[in-house]
C-alpha cells in the first residue's frame, strides 16, 4: 500500500510508466489505499469480548514495533543512501524488450 499511496501523493507529477490505468489509476489508488487501511484495523481488533491481558490482540504492538524500526532506520540511515530503484539496461534496451514481449 506504501508505494500506492506515496503515487497518489505525487499526483500529477507522478511520471507513468509504461503500464497503467490511465484515468482510473487515482480513483483505483485511492479505493486500495482506504481497503488497506480499512482491513488493517479490522484484523487488529480484538478477537473476544471482555478483553483482558490473556485474550489481548498484540498484532497493534507488533505493527507498531515494526514500523518504528523502519521510521527509525530510514531516518538515521536509509535516507542518506538510497536513491532508488536502479534501472537496468537502456532506455533501447528495454524498449527492444517490450517490443519482443508484445508480439
Amino acid at each position: 500500500m506504501i508505494p500506492t499511496f506515496l503515487r497518489l501523493r505525487q499526483g500529477a507529477s507522478f511520471k507513468r510508466g509504461p503500464w497503467h490505468l490511465g484515468r482510473w489509476s487515482y480513483l483505483v489508488g485511492t479505493i486500495a489505499v482506504v481497503w488497506v487501511v480499512f482491513i488493517t484495523i479490522l484484523f487488529m481488533l480484538p478477537t473476544a469480548s471482555p478483553i483482558g491481558w490473556v485474550n489481548f490482540n498484540y498484532t497493534v504492538v507488533a505493527v507498531v514495533v515494526v514500523l518504528g524500526f523502519a521510521g527509525i532506520y530510514w531516518l538515521v540511515s536509509a535516507k542518506n543512501w538510497f536513491k532508488g530503484p536502479k534501472v537496468q539496461g537502456t532506455a533501447e534496451e528495454l524498449a527492444a524488450i517490450e517490443r519482443e514481449l508484445a508480439s
